[in-house]
């Protein structure tokens, strides 16, 4: 069952903003000093489409959000951003200069080495991917790692792991990382992967 947080995009911004706090614009800073003007990009697992409509848009980019939440595309295309319902282990991902996904690939564990190389396949020039590492479904209180676990559901079954700091290095590291940046607060980091 697809959990609240993913009925709206407003209640999904919320929660981000509630999770992050204060360092809630610091992801959308360091991702997007990393992308240049008028450039081409994918977004997978989209969401509120929040880099686009509060970043990027001020760029003068080509972008193209894609989520499996029909909802989010119906939102983002009425607000004027260029979205697509979209489900990486089933569709086609088209080739673009780059391809971005924040804070999901924990939802594909255990398939993330398959979306990983599926996105660096179709990166002409660079992916980028953020992920956190501070997790409250990981929490050692099992009433609260297990509302965790449901309020991130999507709607195509919960995902129970998670990424910790070593994990996700091993696994950036594994697929030839660039360049890894922490957020500050430590809750997220950002891999990087450079085609050129």
């Amino acid at each position: 069952m697809k959990s609240i947080i993913y009925w709206h995009p407003a209640i999904y911004t919320l929660a981000m903003r509630f999770l992050y706090r204060k360092y809630f614009r610091e992801r959308y800073r360091k991702i997007v000093d990393l992308i240049p003007a008028e450039a081409e990009i994918i977004d997978i697992c989209c969401g509120d489409c929040y880099i686009y409509f509060h970043y990027l848009n001020d760029k003068n980019v080509k972008y193209l959000g894609l989520d499996i939440n029909k909802t989010f595309i119906n939102a983002a295309i009425k607000k004027g951003a260029r979205a697509e319902q979209f489900d990486i282990l089933k569709d086609h991902l088209p080739h673009s200069d780059y391809i971005l996904m924040l804070a999901s690939m924990y939802h594909f564990i255990p398939m993330q080495d398959y979306v990983i190389q599926k996105i660096l396949n179709a990166t002409r020039k660079t992916a980028i991917i953020s992920e956190p590492v501070i997790n409250l479904s990981t929490s050692d209180n099992i009433f609260i790692s297990s509302i965790s676990k449901i309020l991130t559901s999507v709607g195509t079954g919960h995902s129970s792991e998670r990424f910790n700091k070593d994990t996700l290095l091993a696994f950036f590291s594994k697929h030839n990382v660039t360049n890894v940046y922490e957020v500050e607060g430590g809750r997220e980091m950002i891999g990087v992967f450079n085609r050129e």
